[in-house]
């Protein structure tokens, strides 16, 4: 770890695998000996100094390298083969699973060329263009340039 005090590494160990301490910065600051006043305090003020907060980033990375990662795909794994579980629950799972791979989804339009959207139809005109109504470009009452055919 980092250039840490001794109640520093304290802190950063019970931050990051402390039962009942991990992710709160006042119980880790608690058992690592500081005054219980003032924990929630001095727990906070720690996770702000650039050197502590690099040695818990380093423990949890630590952590999640180790058996943990192992666990959590057991987990991910159990759930997708339970057919009990709920659907959304699998559904969930696998797409955690496929993300994680590098599977998952892309932004569907990201490389598509922009589009230029039409507002809401006028009443009277069809998917094709015919039928009454103002053409688009022309203020209301506007004569059309186009001719209806006599049919």
């Amino acid at each position: 770890m980092p250039d840490l005090t001794e109640q520093q590494r304290r802190f950063v160990l019970a931050y990051a695998s402390g039962e009942g301490a991990i992710g709160n910065a006042a119980e880790a600051a608690r058992r690592a000996g500081y005054s219980e006043k003032s924990a929630a305090e001095i727990g906070r003020q720690l996770l702000e100094k650039p050197h502590v907060k690099k040695a818990v980033d380093e423990a949890f990375k630590r952590q999640i390298g180790g058996g943990l990662a192992a666990r959590a795909v057991g987990v991910l794994a159990r759930i997708l083969d339970d057919e009990a579980a709920p659907l959304k629950v699998r559904l969930d799972a696998a797409k955690t699973v496929l993300d994680r791979a590098g599977h998952g989804a892309r932004p569907a339009l990201a490389d598509a060329p922009a589009v230029e959207v039409q507002g809401p139809r006028t009443p009277g005109r069809t998917a094709g263009g015919s039928g009454e109504g103002p053409r688009p470009g022309l203020a209301p009452g506007e004569p059309s340039r186009h001719r209806r055919r006599a049919g």
